[in-house]
């Protein structure tokens, strides 16, 4: 069970370690993000334990997917999964504190709620066949989608000096998720597939993410 072997990306070939080197190397980019992000997060003197452990999940994302694109099993699709979903939990539990300055009532009813979208995200990604879904399994993102629309929505009516920053990366998750998307349609075409920018683009649009945050506690701390 925890070996089976997952094959739903145009890249892979055979099952050895190296059949998707673009898609592992590619991981690189949220390691990228998530270091510049710390970079000017300390550059600019803050050391915010927040931002420095949700740059830490933006890491760990990288390592995962570059397990999942490697060994590419039962075990590692997992190891790849529920970092990303931890971090969608953790950071809107982030952003309604820290930027919302919400109350724990408020922010239990709302979490309950991402808690719940996030988990049908999960079981989506790890149900059986799940690459070969509708939207090639890209439906699971849905929930952060919607969340990311709704987060910059309502940065711009509180916190209009933010939104802007995450109107840029909800329009790269966007551009990703095309990527994601139309990989298996393209194997004939393009022989490694677009898997690849998925990954390049999510780097982007978590270090945007990441950015938001620091913006908002760098203002917290100047007011």
């Amino acid at each position: 069970m925890w070996y089976e072997h997952i094959d739903i990306y145009c890249e892979r070939v055979n099952i050895s370690f190296w059949a998707e080197p673009l898609n592992a190397i590619t991981n690189l980019a949220f390691i990228i993000a998530a270091v510049t992000a710390l970079y000017i997060h300390k550059k600019e003197g803050l050391n915010d334990k927040v931002f420095i452990f949700l740059s830490f999940m933006v890491a760990l994302i990288g390592v995962g997917s570059f397990l999942f694109h490697t060994f590419a099993n039962t075990w590692s699709s997992l190891a790849d999964t529920i970092p990303i979903w931890s971090f969608v939990v953790l950071y809107v539990l982030f952003v309604i504190r820290v930027i919302f300055k919400a109350s724990w009532f408020k922010t239990a009813r709302i979490m309950f709620i991402v808690f719940l979208l996030a988990y049908f995200g999960f079981t989506l990604a790890n149900s059986e066949n799940s690459g070969q879904m509708v939207l090639n399994g890209s439906l699971q993102y849905a929930p952060a989608l919607f969340f990311m629309l709704v987060f910059t929505i309502a940065l711009y009516f509180k916190r209009r000096s933010l939104y802007k920053y995450t109107a840029i990366a909800l329009g790269v998750f966007f551009l990703s998720l095309m990527f994601r998307t139309i990989d298996i349609y393209f194997c004939e075409s393009i022989s490694f597939g677009t898997h690849f920018m998925w990954h390049i683009l999510n780097g982007v649009m978590l270090f945007f993410l990441l950015l938001t945050m620091h913006k908002a506690i760098k203002e917290d701390n100047e007011s």
